[in-house]
């Protein structure tokens, strides 16, 4: 019967096709896990630590620039800001955000960021959660005093502004008119633990016991051009990474076409070999294209012997890489 043939021939193509889809449908899942594995790998193996260095130091400086807190004020804001998304610097509601130009208004925990800076072992989660945190905003401060905490922060966005933060914060800090900063200054602030983390990465500090103006102000400073370099990394590595999805996305759309027409009948392996040979062919001779499009894969994300803010000395010469690596 004619048409019980051609019913069954529109079943069978349609049966092919579902074949199709699904086995393309599944090498797409599977680039997209490799990709993103890899990504997440090497940010984990490059990044993570910088990126938890970062975040604590904004936490300081945060925590520096407002009012000092004794324990029970701390225990107490800490309390009433548990669950929420908000910058602790703000505390008049415990409810705030920052902006963004690409994320929009958003709320963060300052004091969750903290915890997150001082884990060991990196999630996907947590390091997105820094990833984004870090190119999104840069190095902010409390700038107004106690009642005025609706008032907008300031974002260092210069050497010439981290200097000027630098010394505001040592005035707020320090002891009126006193030079340094002494460990029972920094008390009023911050816990006993997170001054025995922050007393190495100032100058002399761990020989005096106490933080000169001029250290004070190189650590801010350097601050806030490693934070400057890292969300510069970041988004480089960011366009890197959609590169390498667009090359993986081109490679599995052509098996991907070639496998749909396979299973759908309308190309025999012999036909399908002569394409992979022609595509061979094509290989050789755009080899030097292939070999450096390869070696720039291994170079960024296996190599990668610089970042953005480092010295490179490059047969004898010295190379500074300030927005691109």
């Amino acid at each position: 019967n004619p048409k019980v043939h051609k019913k069954n021939v529109v079943v069978r193509k349609v049966f092919q096709l579902l074949v199709a889809v699904l086995i393309g449908a599944t090498i797409w899942l599977v680039k997209i896990i490799l990709v993103k594995t890899l990504a997440s790998s090497f940010h984990v193996r490059t990044y993570f630590d910088r990126m938890k260095e970062s975040v604590f130091h904004h936490y300081i400086l945060e925590t520096l620039s407002g009012p000092p807190m004794d324990e029970t004020i701390r225990a107490e804001l800490h309390k009433a800001i548990q669950g929420s998304k908000s910058l602790p610097g703000k505390l008049k509601d415990a409810r705030s955000a920052f902006k963004s130009k690409k994320y929009g208004t958003r709320k963060l925990d300052m004091e969750k960021l903290r915890k997150l800076s001082m884990e060991t072992s990196a999630s996907a989660w947590s390091v997105k959660r820094l990833m984004n945190y870090i190119r999104s905003s840069g190095l902010s401060t409390i700038s107004k005093t106690v009642d005025e905490f609706d008032k907008a922060e300031s974002e260092i966005s210069s050497e010439w502004e981290a200097r000027i933060t630098a010394k505001r914060i040592f005035k707020n800090v320090a002891k009126h008119g006193a030079k340094y900063i002494e460990e029972e200054d920094l008390s009023r602030f911050l816990k006993r633990e997170e001054i025995h983390a922050i007393f190495p990465l100032f100058e002399g500090a761990l020989e005096t016991g106490r933080i000169t103006k001029a250290s004070f102000r190189n650590w801010v400073v350097r601050a806030y051009f490693e934070r400057k370099a890292l969300a510069h990394s970041l988004n480089d590595t960011k366009t890197a990474v959609q590169q390498l999805h667009k090359l993986a996305s081109a490679i599995v759309i052509v098996i991907i076409i070639g496998l749909t027409l396979l299973v759908m009948g309308l190309a025999t392996p012999k036909v399908l070999g002569v394409v992979i040979t022609q595509m061979l062919v094509l290989g050789f001779i755009f080899h030097n294209t292939c070999k450096t499009i390869f070696e720039c894969i291994i170079f960024v994300f296996v190599m990668h012997p610089f970042d953005i803010g480092d010295r490179c000395k490059i047969d004898g010469i010295q190379i500074y890489y300030p927005n691109s690596a």
